[in-house]
């Protein structure tokens, strides 16, 4: 009787590991099939709910890709920590279309990236692709991140 309970008790506890490790992975499967590059795919993201107490500081900012779909022209910055930014591409306010968290280690978000439809480039030339972020929580520490785009005829 002592036997059977024990299997019964482990059948249990492996069931409920196994379905709840299904429910995880659908919800990734769905997060990750969205298309990075889509319009209106923004992500509402409420950052100042991080569990383990005061939110990190944006710590970094760098170039993750850039590219021309269509006629429009995209940039992707990863931010590291949680913010929020003031973007211009060649001195106009652009917003994000698309804010995917990403995890280094563990299982809360380590910051995010930021998809910017810059919109159409008509003309030859350098443009600048600007953006500070603040920080969400004290000491609302400030970075800035730019980069040149060189456009020819072709």
């Amino acid at each position: 009787m002592f036997k059977l309970k024990k299997i019964f008790l482990l059948t249990m506890i492996l069931l409920i590991c196994m379905s709840t490790t299904a429910v995880f992975a659908v919800d990734i499967e769905k997060f990750y099939e969205t298309d990075m590059f889509e319009d209106n795919n923004y992500l509402d993201i409420t950052p100042m709910l991080y569990p383990g107490g005061a939110a990190p500081q944006v710590t970094n900012i760098e170039l993750n890709d850039f590219c021309l779909q269509g006629d429009n022209f995209f940039v992707v910055i990863k931010v590291t920590g949680y913010g929020s930014g003031n973007t211009t591409f060649n001195g106009v306010n652009v917003n994000p279309t698309t804010i995917i968290p990403f995890i280094n280690y563990g299982t809360i978000a380590d910051g995010f990236y930021y998809t910017y439809n810059c919109g159409v480039v008509t003309e030859p030339g350098e443009y600048l692709f600007k953006t500070t972020f603040t920080s969400n929580n004290p000491p609302y520490s400030r970075l800035t991140f730019e980069v040149n785009f060189e456009f020819t005829d072709n």
